[in-house]
């Protein structure tokens, strides 16, 4: 995708009339006119496409979508988009994950409340010589109560290991097949159940996964998905695909590129060729896979696919065999110091949109910019709110070139709010790894009197969320690998120039036996919480010498550029447990969050998150961030909990903001366990540490977001 086609872009609407177009609740106001359907749900976004006014409630997160009035004079139809989750990608030379399944149709809008629960992502593995694939994606759905009817779109399969974990079939309805390992010459078949779109199948060896719309991957790419413009301008019609399937990788010595990700988000494989494998286009790009310019061999992970666009994951490279490999110690997409990390890309999460035609008498001219999701409330506050785009490629930090927010012809001052992505938390599995660390919350910005001056045409860049530590075999002896960093959310206003930017959350530590990594420090967001066990005679060598079990440090420091009064939210993680030392038990530590420090374990029960931070500045209906203790508003920023380190215990809370919850006593990796550990997206919360005894997955972080509103 080129760097400046994220949003297509219009001249900015430059009128200001509105006057509340919605009754009761948090309904859309907008402008002058009446706007017809009065709705409440999701993210909202109004547009014009092809002289048809259009409002779309987005889905990221499981919700309502409720119809309270439908005039006489509406067309009385609805269409709506449904995506189900993406497959994980495999590590070592493994496949491709498959694309999510995909639902689209037109039906009757009703005065009813719609049930919606969105898919996540499967988790991408890393399993050298144990054979484990990728984990497949989860479904999406909503619910008609007039019929009653259940829509439902199916998660694409997980990604072949090396030398036996087979590819994973799609789920049904429509869910693409994983790809085959490098020594695996098939891939496996997409679900063609009624329903959705009929998923497409994987290929091998070393192959992508399918691609939604029965588009089967094509040696090491992955399938491209199925096409849908239910956005309309907002993604550019080449780019608007859904639930591509992830590259796959060839075995070292090739030469050649890795595998690419279809279009629809697939992520991109990793090989020892030259080059990455790229991520595929849409919604949010799926992110390239890692090759290191040194080290052999020098294939790293494969590439995450693309946010809510039901991408599947790329397929890591190989493992080195050697012990006392680097661990992983930044970002994991910009940082050149990020070090090895063979496994496979998770799968991207799932969506669903609604999109009903507006009134003609509609007014629209109520923005002074353009860019991101666009309302106007009953209040009379426009937002726009940014979910994208985030980045997607190598080699370094700095904003792509090109422009996401377009100011109109006056100065105008606004609330701008930043929050990076939340820190991934590590996977537990006794008897010799116990509790995983819970991810550090991303940072928070806020400055409620920012002004944007006429030409300041801004660049926006969104952090996507630290990836959970994926299975590493309790016996395995040589290296393992911490949780990933949340990347960082951040504008770029070319007035100054000024960049303001809050840092994704620290990952969670991991359990090495003798000694617990610490939580990943970081200096632009909360830490992350420790892995058990607190050993002060064990140092961690990565990044410096730290004993064992301490939490991450966090902060981040408000600018002082004169740009305004900003405030920053950042806290540390919290420390492990024993054995012995500073108390007895195995439980890992809490992810520090924007409101409050990550607890430290003192048993076997796994330590609190640190708290999110509420902002009365928006309301919790906005379809980002999470309701929290004080109703009505909306909470970001929440520490992961940390892991457990028996069965008779749970693991700790998440700290709000839908941090990743408690670890349930029984492990495993079933749905319901998968959902409690993994963050609320657009939360930039941690995800929560897996327990022990049996293997249980580290959950992956929130991703951030980016809210201007005047």
């Amino acid at each position: 995708m080129l760097e400046n086609s994220w949003f297509k872009k219009e001249k900015p609407f430059l009128g200001l009339t509105g006057m509340g177009g919605g009754a009761g609740g948090y309904l859309v106001g907008g402008g002058v006119g009446d706007a017809g359907v009065e709705a409440s749900g999701g993210v909202i976004h109004e547009f014009e496409d092809s002289g048809t006014k259009y409002r779309a409630h987005i889905f990221y997160n499981p919700g309502t979508f409720a119809v309270t009035s439908i005039p006489g004079s509406h067309p009385g139809n609805m269409t709506y988009l449904l995506v189900g989750g993406g497959g994980g990608g495999a590590g070592d030379n493994g496949g491709g994950g498959g694309g999510g399944g995909v639902y689209s149709g037109t039906s009757t809008i009703g005065a009813i409340t719609y049930p919606v629960t969105i898919g996540l992502g499967g988790k991408g593995i890393w399993s050298p010589s144990a054979g484990y694939p990728g984990l497949d994606g989860l479904p999406s759905s909503f619910v008609d109560p007039s019929g009653p009817t259940t829509r439902t779109a199916g998660g694409g399969g997980g990604g072949a290991a090396y030398p036996s974990g087979g590819a994973r079939a799609g789920l049904t309805p429509g869910g693409s097949g994983g790809g085959g390992a490098y020594n695996d010459p098939t891939g496996a078949s997409g679900n063609t159940d009624a329903g959705a779109q009929n998923g497409g199948s994987g290929t091998g060896p070393g192959g992508g996964g399918g691609g939604a719309g029965g588009t089967n991957a094509s040696a090491k790419d992955g399938g491209d998905g199925y096409p849908n413009t239910i956005l309309g301008p907002f993604i550019p019609a080449p780019n608007s695909y859904w639930g591509g399937g992830g590259g796959g990788t060839l075995h070292p010595g090739d030469g050649s590129a890795a595998g690419t990700g279809g279009k629809g988000g697939g992520g991109g494989g990793s090989d020892n060729g030259p080059l990455n494998g790229t991520g595929g286009v849409g919604l949010n790009q799926g992110y390239f896979g890692r090759a290191d310019a040194g080290g052999a061999p020098r294939s790293n992970g494969g590439g995450a696919g693309g946010f809510a666009t039901g991408g599947g994951g790329g397929g890591g490279g190989s493992t080195r065999s050697t012990s006392g490999q680097p661990q992983q110690t930044g970002p994991r997409n910009y940082d050149p110091s990020t070090a090895w990390f063979t496994g496979g890309g998770d799968g991207g999460s799932g969506i669903c949109i609604f999109r009903y035609e507006l009134d003609s008498s509609y007014d629209l001219t109520y923005t002074k910019a353009t860019g991101g999701f666009t309302h106007k409330d009953d209040n009379g506050d426009v937002y726009h709110v940014f979910t994208g785009p985030t980045y997607h490629g190598n080699p370094g930090p700095s904003l792509p070139s090109g422009t996401d927010f377009t100011i109109g012809g006056s100065p105008f001052a606004a609330t701008v709010f930043l929050v990076g992505g939340g820190g991934g938390a590590c996977a537990g599995d006794a008897p010799h790894k116990y509790g995983g660390g819970g991810g550090g919350a991303g940072g928070v910005l806020i400055n409620p009197n920012y002004t944007f001056t006429n030409g300041s045409d801004c660049k926006v860049l969104v952090g996507g969320c630290g990836m959970g530590g994926g299975y590493t075999p309790a016996s395995w002896p040589a290296w393992d690998s911490r949780a990933h960093k949340g990347d960082r959310t951040a504008l770029l206003n070319p007035a100054g120039p000024y960049t303001h930017a809050s840092g994704g959350g620290g990952g969670g530590g991991f359990d090495l036996g003798p000694g617990g990594a610490p939580g990943e420090p970081s200096s632009d967001s909360s830490g992350g919480g420790a892995g058990a066990q607190n050993n002060p005679a064990q140092a961690w060598a990565i990044p410096t010498a730290t004993p064992s079990g301490k939490g991450g440090t966090g902060s981040l420091s408000a600018p002082t550029d004169g740009t305004g009064t900003w405030t920053a939210y950042a806290n540390n993680g919290g420390a492990a447990a024993g054995p012995g030392v500073p108390s007895p038990g195995n439980a890992a530590g809490g992810g520090g969050g924007a409101g409050g420090v990550g607890a430290s374990a003192s048993s076997n029960t796994g330590a609190a998150g640190g708290a999110a931070q509420g902002f009365p500045q928006f309301p919790d209906s906005l379809g980002v961030g999470w309701p929290g203790s004080t109703p009505g508003i909306a909470y970001f920023g929440g520490g992961g909990g940390g892991g457990a380190g028996d069965a008779a215990v749970a693991g700790g809370a998440g700290g709000g903001g839908g941090a990743g919850g408690p670890h349930p006593s029984s492990g495993g990796v079933t749905d319901a366990i998968k959902i409690l550990l993994t963050a609320k997206n657009c939360t930039g919360s941690g995800g929560g540490g897996g327990g022990s005894p049996t293997y249980t997955i580290g959950g992956p972080g929130g991703p951030g977001v980016l809210i201007i509103k005047y």
